[in-house]
């Protein structure tokens, strides 16, 4: 993690979780075996670290023009996407994540390892190419109408019950656990194109 830029593109209209809301978020991203033996009036009993960070996605907003044949008219429409800056996972999102413009206060902010938007269009080139071979007919035309760099709000939550230990990674714009995006971060797999 490196120091803090002053301002940047912050996914969410995230300030502070309540600590009511994200002890909630917590005992849903626990295995089922601890969630019998835990309370969360007395989550804070088990919290011996939490941190906030701010972790980096380029996000992107296309339109896909589908050519559907001599009978058919074009059908047009909007997409949007995202590929971690860190791990280079990609996807389609069901809709547009609202951004704005915050500055980052004493929150860590996670290093880049895709840095700029020419090193993070193959990224969207390869998920394009992967979103047609699912598509009967012409290969549908792909044109970005915004590529930005933008910085995820998230927990890591460290818990310690009697002798077990626990850390879980909290979306800080939805509260849904992101174990399975943090266990991508230290691989290269999504890396190759």
């Amino acid at each position: 993690m490196s120091s803090h830029v002053m301002h940047a593109n912050i996914i969410g209209h995230f300030k502070e979780i309540p600590d009511g809301h994200l002890h909630t978020a917590i005992y849903k991203n626990l295995d089922r075996r601890l969630q019998r033996t835990v309370s969360i009036s007395k989550m804070d009993d088990y919290i011996f670290e939490k941190m906030k960070f701010y972790h980096p996605f380029w996000i992107s907003t296309m339109q896909v023009t589908y050519d559907r044949g001599l009978l058919l008219p074009f059908k047009i429409e909007t997409v949007y996407a995202f590929v971690d800056a860190v791990s280079g996972y990609r996807d389609r999102l069901p809709k547009a994540w609202p951004v704005s413009e915050d500055t980052f206060g004493n929150v860590p902010v996670v290093d880049r390892v895709i840095e700029t938007k020419e090193a993070a269009r193959p990224y969207f080139i390869d998920l394009q190419n992967r979103w047609s071979r699912s598509y009967v007919g012409e290969r549908p035309k792909y044109e970005h109408l915004s590529l930005e760099l933008a910085y995820m709000p998230m927990w890591m939550i460290s818990l310690r019950f009697q002798t077990e230990h626990v850390s879980v990674i909290i979306n800080g714009m939805t509260g849904v656990g992101e174990e399975q995006l943090a266990a991508r971060w230290a691989g290269e797999e999504w890396h190759r194109l």
